[in-house]
């Protein structure tokens, strides 16, 4: 977020590589990954989790 926050990036596509990840513990960092980019003073940055099969225009 530091980084993100720094550079003005708009966007972040978080992912995880653990399978044993359950669909909570992606939504708990998703919802601390948004907490934190808000406590830096970044209200802008709009945060994601991939998923299998999502498809991200660059």
């Amino acid at each position: 977020m530091d980084f993100v926050t720094a550079w003005g990036i708009p966007k972040l596509y978080m992912y995880h590589h653990d399978p044993s990840y359950s669909d909570h513990s992606i939504f708990r960092n998703l919802q601390s990954a948004r907490w934190y980019a808000r406590s830096l003073g970044n209200d802008e940055l709009e945060v994601y989790v991939s998923e299998e099969g999502l498809e991200v225009e660059l």
